[in-house]
């Protein structure tokens, strides 16, 4: 009897899901940033550009109002890799 884990497609999703898992629970909102307008002192927190006339700040921050900035020296982990052996085949 021979046995092999490849025939098919069976062992591949498998794969992929076990790969990808890690790089979708470590994922995280994107940053904060002050924007501050060209034409004038206004200045307002958001994650992407109020429009043309804003320059974005240096400082990344993690909540909405811009009060906690974002630690730089946190690594993500990595993710996980599995290897699995091919089976034995038995003749």
């Amino acid at each position: 009897m021979r046995v092999c884990l490849m025939s098919g497609y069976g062992v591949l999703p498998i794969l992929f899901a076990l790969t990808c898992a890690p790089l979708a629970s470590n994922a995280e909102p994107a940053a904060y940033f002050i924007w501050k307008s060209k034409t004038s002192d206004a200045q307002v927190c958001a994650q992407t550009s109020p429009g043309e006339f804003w320059e974005k700040g240096n400082v990344a921050f993690k909540d909405p109002h811009c009060e906690k900035p974002k630690s730089a020296d946190v690594t993500p982990p990595l993710p996980v890799i599995l290897v699995i052996p091919p089976a034995k085949v038995h003749q």
